[in-house]
This record gives structure tokens, C-alpha cells and sequence, in this order.
């Protein structure tokens, strides 16, 4: 009995190279796809948080306050609100919008 490996014809040997280089391909578009996607909502976060910070900022110590430490986040306040002890933030960082809210407690101490 004569066992012999058969070999491929050249043209398999192609298609299997075109399917190496296809499935390749795919996998570097998805790795870009899913960096970009990673990247866009880590912006995204870091806009929320300076827009939280601001608001806070801006209920302890007044718009003055939020507005420097908007500087300090390279970002623009394009809203700042008080209405009764709410005080509202929007901010645009580095191209996003980020809308924030933080409410103003007084505290007093008793004397005596």
C-alpha cells in the first residue's frame, strides 16, 4: 500500500492565502472599530466629569468658581443656571457637550 500525501494544486494554495489575507483584514477593521469606539466614550467620560466638577464647583462656590475650573479642563461653560438650589452646568469639552447638575445646601452651625 503506497500512502501518499496529496498535494494541494497551486490555485488551493492561492484560495488559502486569500482567505488568510480576508480574514486578516477583518480582524484589523474590527480591533480599529473597537479602539475607536473605546476612545469616543472615554472622551465622553472625561467631558461628564469635568461637567460634574464644574456643577459642583459652581453650588459650593458660586459661578466664579465653576468658570475657573472650567479653564483648568480646557473646556467652555456654555450654560451655567441657578434656579432655587439647583445650579445647572453645560459645558462643551473638546467637542462634546456635557450637562451637569448640583444642588446647594446651606449649612448652618448652632451657636451657643
Amino acid at each position: 500500500m503506497n500512502s501518499r500525501i496529496p498535494h494541494r494544486k497551486s490555485s488551493e494554495r492561492g484560495a488559502m492565502l486569500a482567505m488568510l489575507a480576508l480574514g486578516l483584514a477583518v480582524l484589523l477593521i474590527s480591533a480599529s472599530l473597537i479602539i475607536g469606539v473605546a476612545s469616543e466614550a472615554s472622551r465622553r467620560a472625561h467631558a461628564q466629569a469635568a461637567a460634574d466638577a464644574v456643577a459642583l464647583a459652581g453650588a459650593a462656590a458660586g459661578e466664579q468658581s465653576a468658570r475657573d475650573l472650567a479653564d483648568k479642563y480646557l473646556s467652555e461653560v456654555l450654560s451655567f443656571t441657578i434656579d432655587g438650589g439647583t445650579v445647572r452646568v453645560v459645558l462643551l469639552v473638546d467637542g462634546i457637550t456635557a450637562l451637569a447638575r448640583a444642588e446647594r445646601h446651606l449649612v448652618t452651625t448652632g451657636g451657643g
